[in-house]
């Protein structure tokens, strides 16, 4: 099954974190220092959230530690049109869905962020609407 959610196509049904369920305002962190910021990227690709939610389904966890575990990893950083082209082009980071090898939950969330030089600076919730 082939979806849209998380603003990418994947094969995992993602669209629970689109809105309105999940709004942007509530997991926007952060913005590139380039100028033109204004696509949003997930920190951690949503298709990877979903699948370790699959399996925490599958090891019986509860509610509240899926929860948890997508509170503390669904995370949006705004980037330029041009650094989102790096993190996906296979020719560059090549990481539209995954995060540096070796990589697994636990480790540095920005991994991704900095494979792709991505320098950023966070941003207050208020903030996160115009963004």
């Amino acid at each position: 099954m082939s979806s849209e959610g998380c603003g990418r196509k994947s094969n995992l049904p993602t669209r629970v974190w689109d809105r309105p369920l999940i709004d942007d305002e509530l997991v926007t962190i952060g913005r590139s220092t380039s100028i033109g910021a204004k696509q949003r990227e997930h920190v951690i690709p949503c298709v990877m959230i979903v699948r370790a939610c699959h399996e925490m389904l599958t090891r019986d966890a509860s509610d509240e530690d899926i929860a948890a575990f997508i509170s503390q990893h669904l995370k949006i950083v705004h980037v330029t049109p041009e650094e989102a082209r790096r993190l996906d082009s296979v020719n560059a980071v090549g990481m539209r869905q995954s995060m540096p090898a070796n990589w697994q939950f636990g480790d540095d969330p920005y991994a991704r962020l900095r494979a792709a030089g991505i320098e950023w600076e966070p941003i207050e919730a208020a903030d996160a609407e115009n963004a």
